[in-house]
């Protein structure tokens, strides 16, 4: 017997040393999605022009950083280690947006490419908590699972937010074709 993960567990059991190993990847990979939309959040906010879109924006760093809190204190009382990592996934996300808002003019542009970024940054995370629920669930990781529920049904209600101000608050009309650079 040994301990991983502030749990007990046999010595020959690879399936469940296999799920605890993926779901400390999973652990490491939507702490650090986190951390690095923390980051960026403030600066997409001052960039946002529409008064909505930004005080929404604003409510997902809330969100953000409550998930970010929950997740540092079970992993903290667990002994899961989550430095040391990069999640490609989203430092990509991140990287690209900035880069189309650097060849790109007008606030109805910037608006509309920040918010679709957004969302394709939140449905990923969606499904990555989905993901963690699965394998916490697994090993019986209550606590983790209700972290992880609690952690996707908020990014599903940010995602409804920002689908409402794609459809309504958002307007795109007056958008002249974006080209973007390779």
């Amino acid at each position: 017997m040994y301990i991983y993960l502030g749990l007990t567990m046999k010595k020959k059991d690879p399936i469940e040393s296999n799920l605890r190993h993926l779901m400390a990847y999973y652990a490491r990979k939507f702490s650090v999605a986190e951390q690095s939309l923390q980051q960026v959040l403030p600066v997409w906010i001052e960039s946002a022009n529409n008064k909505l879109f930004r005080s929404a924006l604003q409510h997902y760093l809330q969100n953000i950083n409550r998930q970010l809190q929950l997740m540092t204190e079970y992993f903290t009382q667990e002994h899961i280690e989550t430095a040391g990592t990069v999640n490609q996934s989203v430092q990509l996300f991140i990287e690209e947006t900035n880069k189309i808002l650097k060849q790109i003019k007008g606030p109805a542009q910037e608006d509309a490419v920040l918010l679709s970024s957004v969302m394709e940054i939140n449905r990923y995370k969606i499904n990555l908590y989905h993901m963690a629920a699965v394998f916490a669930r697994s090993l019986d990781m209550m606590p983790l699972v209700d972290i992880c529920n609690l952690s996707e049904n908020q990014e599903r209600e940010i995602q409804t937010e920002f689908l409402e101000l794609s459809s309504h608050h958002i307007h795109i009309d007056g958008i002249d074709s974006i080209h973007i650079r390779a």
